[in-house]
């Protein structure tokens, strides 16, 4: 999930995770989303930082029904990352957009439906290569140089359903 998606994190250390299935002897981690709530809410936050860094979110949610036992949520994101090393592209965009809708239909019995979508266009970091004699200028590769790839761009189109059933049956 993306960040402005998480609601919280949490972790099960050593053989307490063995109650969860087999597991790592280490423990379990479990990424809780955000999820529709009974009471309306918005909010927008945003950054700037060095080197072109740029970042806006918003988030809403609330009863779609009078009752509220239908809810929805709104999660949506796009963020540039800085640009800290010449020859980056100016346009590297990441966007997010995260729907979801909570139905209580029984009393006991709730269904969450969540989807999320992100895209990121943003260019590949080799570190920096010094090769000295290669012909580069200053012995530096240039940012574009590879040598397993031929574009300096990696666009990546990500999808996350999610369908969590729960109905209490005692």
């Amino acid at each position: 999930p993306s960040i402005e998606t998480i609601d919280r994190v949490e972790i099960v250390k050593g053989p307490a995770g063995a109650e969860l299935g087999v597991a790592d002897p280490g423990g379990s981690l479990f990424i809780v989303t955000k999820r529709p709530e009974r009471e309306f809410a918005a909010e927008i936050f945003g950054g700037v930082g060095t080197f072109g860094f740029r970042r806006i979110a918003g988030d809403v949610t609330g009863p779609v029904t009078e009752s509220g036992n239908l809810r929805y949520r709104l999660i949506a994101s796009y963020s540039e990352r800085a640009e800290w090393r010449d020859g980056r592209p100016d346009e590297t965009p990441r966007w997010t957009v995260a729907p979801s809708v909570a139905w209580d239909y029984a009393e006991g019995g709730s269904l969450l439906l969540e989807y999320q979508h992100t895209y990121s266009n943003e260019p590949l970091d080799r570190g920096i290569f010094y090769l000295e004699g290669a012909g580069f200028e200053d012995n530096f590769a240039p940012r574009e140089f590879s040598v397993h790839q031929r574009s300096d761009i990696q666009k990546i189109h990500s999808d996350r359903y999610g369908l969590l059933w729960d109905q209490d049956i005692g």
